[in-house]
């Protein structure tokens, strides 16, 4: 799995295979391999790779980031884990308050 992220060190996505680029000399971008490569292709934009020939010179700079997929399951499953419990926990008070409420509620003069 790799981060693409920008010269700022802001993530623009994720992507398990890398698209990568480079620009024909008939001025269209075509796939290649990663040591041809100028750039990466990614959700129909075309980024410059840093330290990679230039292009049109147009395209925002980028690099790929690998990282562990088992990391990134790892957080997505205990923070959907947390949601779940505190869902549940504010469930169950909701309707302790709710139970208690009814009970305290004077139906005799109903």
């Amino acid at each position: 799995m790799y981060q693409i992220m920008d010269i700022n060190g802001e993530m623009i996505g994720m992507t398990d295979q890398p698209m990568y680029v480079l620009l024909a000399s008939n001025g269209c971008y075509q796939l290649t391999n990663e040591s041809n490569s100028q750039g990466i292709q990614f959700n129909g934009n075309v980024y410059h790779s840093i330290g990679r020939p230039s292009m049109k010179g147009l395209e925002p700079e980028v690099y790929l980031q690998k990282i562990d997929d088992g990391a990134i399951t790892y957080e997505s499953m205990s923070q959907t884990s947390e949601f779940i419990l505190n869902t549940t926990y504010n469930l169950v008070v909701t309707n302790l308050n709710v139970s208690a409420l009814y009970d305290s509620f004077d139906t005799s003069d109903l």
